[in-house]
């Protein structure tokens, strides 16, 4: 993956997801983690064996791909400091975190809204940006 060691997947035109994307590039301190939005072509060369799902986040560290909740937490525990206090939810079983999640993404469209196209990244962190 060409130095690439953690990439972020996520539903371009949902502003849920780009919010993640905001916190993620100010609170990653070692700017590690990247970006590929699901919309894009640059998906399938990181995630080359994952069919795309737009409500799930797909998260790419050291080999091994990590979905909806558990893509997230792996996120928090990348931020590391505090952030990883969040880990505590990986006392609920995957199917309960996975059962929130899914609750989330079905209505984040009606909550939180949605782009027409992917948001262009600021000119400061287009390098983290991989489409």
């Amino acid at each position: 993956m060409n130095k690439v060691q953690a990439v972020l997947a996520y539903d371009g035109v949902c502003n849920l997801c780009n919010a993640l994307v905001r916190f993620v590039i100010r609170y990653d301190k070692t700017q590690k983690i990247h970006f590929v939005s699901l919309q894009s072509n640059a998906f399938r060369k990181y995630f080359p064996n994952e069919t795309v799902d737009m409500k799930t986040l797909y998260f790419y560290y050291n080999g091994k791909v990590y979905k909806r909740s558990d893509a997230i937490l792996q996120v928090f525990k990348r931020l590391g400091g505090g952030w990883k206090a969040f880990l505590i939810f990986y006392v609920f079983p995957q199917f309960f975190r996975d059962a929130v999640y899914r609750g989330i993404a079905k209505s984040r469209y009606r909550i939180f809204g949605r782009t027409d196209k992917c948001q262009l990244p600021d000119e400061r962190y287009a390098n983290r940006f991989l489409d």
